[in-house]
């Protein structure tokens, strides 16, 4: 195979990881869209905290826009309702049963915690990762890191990092430059190495 081939053959995987993952900038209800927003309702679903209530606003942009219909089942047939887009299992539907999609939704619009008997709770404002509740938490119990804060020498997530109480999160512009600068400002050369295999 020669170059030119394998830059083809890698240029067309690369499109087909960018059509698995869609894209929510794209026109609203068009297949790229539709994909994107289902991924978004497969993740937000399996959320256990969601303050914002996500899962209902992309199911209602899904519904407005009737994203589904540009989808297909695992057999290659569109969807013909919503119900059989959110009754299909993943990952071509969201493999739930649309009356729990709407349980479930106004379930966090009343800020309740799931009822599945595994003693999850929706933390309470002002607790998880607040920076008020994260300062309290650093006085409480990593005062040497309070008093980085509190010189200016760090901020209150960057000490909660450190204390392992929360993940580091970088933030890009969702562009081919943007992943490239992150990822090597971010990455060592053995996960670079790892993402080329992934992708």
């Amino acid at each position: 195979m020669d170059k030119q081939e394998i830059r083809i053959r890698d240029m067309n995987t690369r499109q087909s990881t960018l059509d698995e993952l869609g894209d929510t900038s794209a026109p609203a209800g068009s297949k790229e869209w539709a994909i994107a927003v289902k991924r978004k309702l497969q993740a937000q679903w399996q959320e256990l905290s969601d303050a914002e209530n996500h899962l209902k606003v992309y199911r209602d942009l899904m519904k407005e826009h009737q994203g589904w219909k540009v989808l297909v089942d695992r057999t290659g047939r569109a969807f013909r309702t919503f119900d059989s887009f959110c009754r299909h299992s993943k990952p071509e539907g969201l493999g739930i049963d649309p009356r729990e999609l709407d349980a479930e939704v106004e379930r966090r619009r009343k800020g309740r915690p799931k009822n599945n008997n595994d003693n999850i709770i929706i933390i309470p404002e002002g607790q998880g990762t607040s920076k008020k509740y994260l300062r309290d938490r650093l006085s409480r119990e990593r005062p040497d890191l309070l008093s980085m804060v509190n010189e200016m020498d760090t901020s209150v997530y960057a000490a909660a990092v450190e204390a392992g109480w929360c993940k580091r999160m970088i933030q890009c512009e969702p562009t081919v430059e943007g992943f490239t600068k992150a990822i090597q400002k971010h990455l060592t050369a053995e996960q670079i190495t790892e993402l080329k295999e992934r992708l």
